[in-house]
């Protein structure tokens, strides 16, 4: 029998349950932390790509979050934290994209979706989402991150993607973050 799953957005009463579900992850309490940093960022946060996947007692399963940033001068998103398991998270990450997307169809305009791969969520997850490497676009970044793991989805294929150096807020401790 199949448990009945919401995905939805999240709201300022799920902290705690987002907190929870952080604690149950290794190093969650450091990823947790990042989060919340970036929520106290106004530039950089967007709450409509928060979104979480609960079930039907209303239990957070898992989590996925997407923040601003930019390819030298043109707007993108990167996908900043992914909590739960593959299985649980996989709708989330989907929403997530769908939103995205619909927000670059609906302004008309270029978008990029950034996705830094690691060993909860390999680079094989996020390309069954159709993120590819970010230098096969021309991408780069200055985080430490191995370029296999570096990743990109173009969300308004009416554009190409512009090519240049991510450029993150300072929560990410990049070094470029005195261009922000």
């Amino acid at each position: 029998m199949k448990h009945s799953q919401t995905v939805r957005v999240e709201t300022p009463q799920d902290v705690a349950g987002l907190e929870h579900l952080y604690a149950q992850r290794p190093e969650g309490a450091k990823a947790w932390e990042f989060v919340q940093s970036l929520r106290e960022n106004a530039t950089v946060w967007t709450p409509e790509l928060s979104i979480l996947v609960e079930n039907a007692q209303g239990s957070i399963l898992a989590h996925t979050v997407a923040v601003r940033c930019w390819i030298d001068s043109f707007p993108a998103l990167v996908i900043v934290s992914v909590a739960g398991s593959h299985e649980k998270a996989l709708p989330a990450v989907q929403h997530l994209i769908e939103k995205a997307r619909n927000k670059a169809r609906q302004t008309a305009s270029p978008l990029c979706l950034l996705a830094h791969a690691s060993t909860d969520f390999e680079p094989k997850f996020y390309e069954t989402l159709g993120f590819e490497q970010a230098r096969f676009e021309g991408i780069k970044t200055t985080l430490d991150v191995p370029r296999h793991q570096f990743l990109a989805l173009n969300l308004n294929t009416d554009f190409e993607l512009a090519p240049g150096t991510a450029i993150f807020s300072p929560e990410f401790g990049a070094e470029d973050d005195d261009d922000f």
